[in-house]
């Protein structure tokens, strides 16, 4: 059977590789006595796999790994005892059990949803500037990845945005955007980008809250598509 599970990564331990990331959720399969399945060959490992690789640094609350087990368990059961072993920093936050209509976990998975605390000296000013920056027809940013750094127009890869000002004063910024093999818009050069439209200082603070499939005009997490599989 497979399991599709959501997990969360807390600031004390956000600074861990998604290297370090599997080695934590090995030891906790292994911990929590679940049935993994394993993979055949000389080097056996779990069967695990995750969707897109989370950067260093970045707090999330939607992570998502596919797993394979070689014997039954419920949902429930798994998200229990799984929570009695992980480490500090670290959560199951739900799992449901997929079956064989539910895609693999690369194809539940093409956005991600963002919420940016951004403080300045003015921030009713920085609300109208941010609200302009995603209102322009084209958003360029510098995007940088493995093959270097290159600018891209992103307007079209930005699927939902939001910006009001919380009860601390602080301007508070949701956004939707792809992560795709196509193209991954990711946050840090987005907020860079908007950092130079803007021309002054702004602090920011990045949380990933979710990772998303886009179904029409609204967005459903890979746990949610499985449990409706």
């Amino acid at each position: 059977m497979r399991m599709i599970v959501q997990f969360e990564r807390h600031d004390c331990v956000r600074f861990i590789s998604q290297l370090d990331m599997l080695r934590t959720i090995h030891r906790a399969l292994r911990r929590a006595d679940i049935p993994v399945a394993y993979s055949e060959g000389f080097n056996p490992q779990p069967r695990v796999s995750f969707g897109f690789a989370l950067s260093v640094g970045l707090v999330s609350y939607g992570e998502y790994m596919d797993i394979h087990l070689k014997s039954e368990i419920t949902a429930d059961e798994f998200v229990s005892r799984m929570n009695k072993v992980m480490p500090q920093g670290m959560k199951i936050a739900s799992a449901a059990v997929a079956n064989e209509r539910t895609p693999k976990i690369g194809k539940m998975i093409d956005c991600a949803k963002f919420s940016t605390r951004l403080i300045a000296d003015d921030n009713e000013r920085l609300l109208g500037d941010v609200k302009h920056f995603f209102e322009r027809d084209s958003i360029i940013i510098e995007r940088h990845t493995k093959k270097g750094a290159s600018m891209a127009d992103v307007g079209a890869y930005i699927y939902y945005y939001d910006v009001n000002i919380n009860d601390k004063g602080e301007v508070v910024l949701t956004t939707v955007q792809a992560l795709s093999e196509e193209m991954s818009v990711r946050m840090d050069d987005l907020v860079s980008a908007l950092k130079v439209f803007c021309g002054y200082d702004i602090k920011s603070n990045v949380i990933k809250l979710d990772t998303l499939l886009r179904q029409g005009e609204s967005f459903i997490s890979p746990v949610e598509l499985t449990r409706l599989s």
